[in-house]
């Protein structure tokens, strides 16, 4: 464990630490504008169920769609790494706008959505992410609901 990873535990064991940062993070407070890369991982690293390299690659992808204007997967647009990547952001955040599309559009459910992006994600070697897609579902669509 490096040691920015053991200073995000030491931080996100302090319970009034922790709860300031993520009533920041709520508030879009300062600290979201300066530092947005370590607010996401602090506020990811308390799944229990994942590893820290899991952790830190799912906060690298938070922190990459952030600023995407579309970030739902379209099957015949994107592929790989980008696709499973948009699998799991969309099924996390956009569920029901998914679903509306879906009962609206025909356009494939969320649930599609979260088994092709956990196939891709076994395809590309990341076994640990693909068995832990739906745990990181329900814990980011928990964590940032508003």
């Amino acid at each position: 464990m490096s040691d920015r990873d053991k200073y995000y535990e030491k931080l996100l064991e302090d319970t009034d630490c922790r709860g300031f940062l993520i009533r920041d993070a709520l508030n879009e407070g300062r600290i979201v504008w300066r530092y947005p890369k370590e607010q996401i991982g602090a506020l990811v690293m308390p799944a229990k169920f994942a590893s820290l390299d899991e952790k830190s690659y799912v906060a690298h992808m938070i922190n990459r769609f952030i600023k995407v204007v579309d970030c739902l997967p379209w099957i015949t647009k994107h592929e790989g790494r980008d696709f499973a990547d948009r699998c799991l952001f969309s099924t996390s955040f956009f569920w029901d706008y998914m679903e509306k599309r879906r009962r609206r559009f025909g356009a494939p459910s969320p649930e599609f959505y979260l088994a092709a992006g956990q196939e891709e994600y076994k395809t590309m070697g990341k076994r640990d992410l693909a068995f832990n897609m739906h745990n990181w579902r329900n814990f980011l669509a928990q964590r940032f609901a508003a």
